[in-house]
């Protein structure tokens, strides 16, 4: 079943999803993010535990230019696009995410930051999620998370 989530800012399109196994149990030999170089096994664990699984659409905007980052994610499946407008309204492609990928780096500062560009799925995808003040705890107690 799937419900809005309603704990996030208007600009994150974000659905819940029930998911009957734990996020760390997501990391296989084909998904090891380099965001988690450096940490050992038990502290992956903890921060993946940590994040909560979202399933949103494809062509949905994930967060916006300029907007506080307050979310951090990961990108377990599919894909999604990251760009700015120009002056004149124009896209401009900053990178494509895809599996593995990270971003919302802003929400890992201890001094929270604006997020840099806007995210829009390309097809539907799955990331993982952490609020602000859930990646901020884990960063104190895991330096290594925020280098």
């Amino acid at each position: 079943t799937s419900t809005n989530c309603s704990c996030l800012p208007p600009s994150i399109i974000l659905v819940a999803t029930r998911i009957m196994h734990k996020p760390s149990t997501l990391l296989t030999g084909s998904l090891k993010p380099k965001f988690f170089e450096g940490l050992k096994s038990g502290e992956v664990h903890e921060i993946l535990d940590a994040g909560a699984i979202r399933k949103i659409g494809a062509h949905q905007i994930i967060l916006v230019t300029g907007d506080p980052a307050s979310h951090l994610f990961l990108l377990l499946s599919g894909h999604a696009k990251f760009f700015r407008l120009s002056h004149d309204g124009d896209s401009v492609l900053l990178t494509r995410l895809s599996r593995g990928d990270v971003f919302g780096l802003g929400s890992l500062l201890s001094r929270r930051m604006n997020y840099i560009g806007t995210a829009e799925t390309t097809g539907d995808s799955e990331f993982l999620v952490w609020e602000y003040s859930r990646i901020r705890k884990l960063a104190q107690r895991h330096p290594r998370l925020a280098e």
